[in-house]
């Protein structure tokens, strides 16, 4: 609760100075199904746009255009402030622990700047942000399978 206390007040104060151009949220989930959001997750999120409490259900088979990895110590304020100077960058990107999905290696945070059908089109938008090389930019299967962590695609 302390957590959810904070965002608040640091959202308050950012809408305070001048307007909020990112938020973050953190909640621990206890991996059971939020029917009135219709979401699932065993994870933290940190997002911009909404405060979620849970993965988005329809983010499932969906290819993530990822273009930022960190380390899992990285505290959900901080990440907070990536979504933040990336939306000053002119992306907006969501910040995801990958521990909610079972197709992502575990244990650290991704900035995804969007989601798409197939791995073609989550590639093609690397190439349009002009981050063509692997390290800056990639794609990855959302689900939670797995088995599917070897399903990554990159833009070289």
């Amino acid at each position: 609760m302390p957590v959810v206390v904070a965002t608040v007040l640091c959202i308050a104060a950012a809408a305070a100075l001048g307007g909020l151009i990112g938020w973050a949220v953190v909640n621990a989930f206890e991996g059971s199904p939020d029917a009135d959001a219709g979401t699932t997750s065993d994870s933290t999120v940190a997002t911009g746009g909404a405060v979620l409490t849970a993965v988005p259900s329809d983010l499932e088979d969906r290819w993530l255009t990822i273009v930022g990895t960190f380390q899992g110590e990285e505290t959900p304020e901080r990440m907070a402030a990536s979504v933040t100077e990336m939306a000053g960058r002119g992306l907006d990107v969501d910040a995801l622990r990958t521990d909610a999905l079972a197709s992502l290696e575990p244990g650290l945070w991704v900035l995804v700047e969007s989601d798409w059908p197939t791995p073609d089109e989550a590639v093609e938008r690397c190439v349009e942000l002009g981050l063509e090389d692997r390290s800056r930019c990639f794609a990855r299967l959302a689900s939670q399978d797995e088995a599917d962590r070897q399903e990554v695609r990159f833009p070289d």
